[in-house]
């Protein structure tokens, strides 16, 4: 898997200029991959393994919340965001809930969509401090070799 990341740097008080760029960095691979992929396998085995009445999405809380808020804290943005839009996808693939009879549609697209809007804006906003906790440590650890 490989990612492009853009970073910059910026002053306080300083606008943005092409020439703050500091670097395009090519990650080749994705450190969260093979523990995403092993969650999600986890969950979709356990999905199988359930009895028939009993399914993932009718748990609360949802058991994809795991991989989000996990990979959010532990990868920031990208790993969370790649949780969120494969817990996503995932569920579609095994299939939403069924429109209940008196149920208009929209609040059976609230009942689908909540979940899943609510895993992207955790890993959006979870991962976010995350990166700038890492970002944050990248500096300080540039200052300190600088200082040596």
């Amino acid at each position: 898997m490989r990612l492009v990341v853009v970073s910059y740097s910026l002053q306080p008080g300083r606008f943005i200029s092409p020439a703050r760029f500091q670097s395009v960095h090519v990650i080749q691979d994705a450190p969260w991959a093979f523990e995403l992929f092993f969650l999600f396998s986890l969950l979709l085995l356990l999905e199988f393994v359930l009895p028939g009445s009993v399914r993932l999405a009718s748990m609360t809380p949802h058991p994809f919340w795991i991989p989000v808020i996990l990979l959010s804290v532990q990868y920031g943005t990208g790993g969370g965001l790649a949780a969120a839009l494969t817990a996503i996808g995932i569920s579609w693939v095994i299939g939403w809930p069924d429109q209940a009879g008196g149920e208009d549609f929209y609040d059976y697209a609230r009942r689908i969509w909540g979940q899943p809007m609510l895993w992207l804006g955790a890993s959006i906003i979870l991962g976010g401090l995350r990166s700038q906790h890492l970002y944050t440590l990248d500096v300080l650890r540039n200052e300190l070799a600088d200082a040596d």
